[in-house]
């Protein structure tokens, strides 16, 4: 070989060399950013996992408000109730007076005609 196919088979060979370079570092880009998308695909899905809890915690107040709601319904149910139970009360004590009273008018009358 003389010196000038020594010095083209030289540049040929760095020409190869350099290509299978760019080749690797193209190689390499593509790996770093098919990283750097799955690190972002991992953050979002951290992201959307801390969203769900939150929307997990939200519908949970919502249920326990919607129960206190039921409780307070059912309080005043109660209370209704209740007043209900003491105006029967009250004319059940009226009614039970009025029986005495009707009875202490017997009873008078009785006496009168004794004497």
């Amino acid at each position: 070989m003389s010196g000038e196919e020594d010095w083209n088979k030289k540049v040929e060979d760095e020409v190869v060399h350099q290509e299978k370079v760019n080749d690797w570092d193209r190689k390499v880009d593509q790996v770093e950013k098919e990283l750097e998308w799955e690190s972002k695909v991992e953050e979002a899905e951290v992201q959307v996992e801390k969203e769900l809890d939150w929307d997990r915690k939200v519908d949970q107040v919502e249920k326990e408000l919607a129960w206190e709601s039921k409780v307070e319904e059912a309080e005043v149910q109660v209370e209704k109730e209740l007043d209900w139970d003491r105006k029967v009360d009250q004319v059940e004590k009226e009614l039970a007076w009025e029986s005495k009273v009707e009875e202490a008018e017997v009873q008078v009358e009785k006496e009168l005609d004794w004497d």
